[in-house]
């Protein structure tokens, strides 16, 4: 990444972080809990901001934990969200599948068959004349 294109990422993740910070902790809070937003918030933001207008690089290396933050948090819940759909739709899924007798696959042994294989359809040939 160039110098001035990363220049412009930490700038941007300045005014972001700011932004998200007074959204969460500004607005949000304050509204929910009926209580004015705390001093420490505004400070905050001010430091963030000016950071980000006059010393965009003294914003890395906050910008790299967050970074690594973000990655094990991603990791965390996208195990969450798969374990919880596996249990939560899959499995209930496949439960009634098989509770109802429903084969897609046709894993069902026929020892009376003498081949599982399934005879494929026979298409025209003008069927790939216009393909698209």
């Amino acid at each position: 990444m160039t110098g001035k294109s990363r220049l412009k990422k930490l700038r941007e993740f300045g005014f972001v972080l700011a932004g998200g910070l007074t959204v969460i902790f500004g607005i949000l809070g304050p509204w929910l809990r009926h209580h004015p937003a705390p001093l420490w918030l505004w400070l905050v933001n001010s430091l963030l901001v000016v950071l980000a207008l006059l010393a965009p690089r003294s914003l890395g290396p906050l910008e790299r934990l967050w970074m690594r933050l973000g990655l094990v948090l991603g990791a965390i819940n996208s195990r969450i969200i798969l374990t919880a759909m596996f249990y939560g739709v899959f499995t209930p899924m496949g439960s009634l599948m098989r509770a109802r007798g429903h084969d897609p696959l046709r894993r069902r042994l026929d020892p009376a068959a003498a081949s599982y294989r399934l005879p494929s359809r026979e298409r025209p040939g003008s069927h790939m004349a216009k393909p698209f």
